[in-house]
């Protein structure tokens, strides 16, 4: 059970947060992506009701909806990423995205525990050595790991 346990804190969070959001803004949300001027005023009524106002407070309500949907697998990933272009402009909220995205990713792979895994690098070089190092085979030549 204690392995499953953040899986189920992550599902149930995301349900949570997706549920506020959902109640919070399911009347605004617009309905085609042609109509700019029903965007634009959703902009600024997210701005308005999170008190967003300068670049630096879009930016904290931005990489929090971010950090969100990364890690608690908040729905509506597309919503921040249109948020991100209106707020600060298509190249600059491109990059602002992408380099908090890398960052979220550099944090999970640095703070994960790793399981150093002897029969994983044995059945690496065993594949390595027969010339199926990027072939799916159905029977592996590798024993089970015992990490999992």
């Amino acid at each position: 059970m204690f392995v499953w346990a953040p899986v189920l804190v992550g599902v149930l969070l995301s349900v949570v947060c997706a549920s506020v959001f959902y109640a919070e803004f399911a009347t605004m949300l617009p309905r085609s992506l042609a109509n700019e001027t029903e965007w634009l005023a959703l902009a600024s009524d997210v701005s308005a009701r999170t008190h967003a106002s300068d670049t630096a407070s879009r930016l904290g309500v931005l990489f929090a909806l971010h950090l969100l949907h990364i890690y608690a697998c908040l729905p509506m990933l597309h919503f921040t990423k249109v948020l991100y272009g209106m707020w600060l402009g298509l190249w600059l909220g491109w990059l602002s995205c992408c380099a908090f995205e890398l960052l979220l990713q550099l944090l999970y792979l640095t703070l994960m525990p790793r399981c150093q895994s002897h029969t994983l690098l044995l059945c690496t070089q065993r594949s390595r050595d027969a010339g199926h190092i990027f072939v799916d085979n159905a029977r592996s030549p590798c024993p089970p790991s015992p990490c999992t």
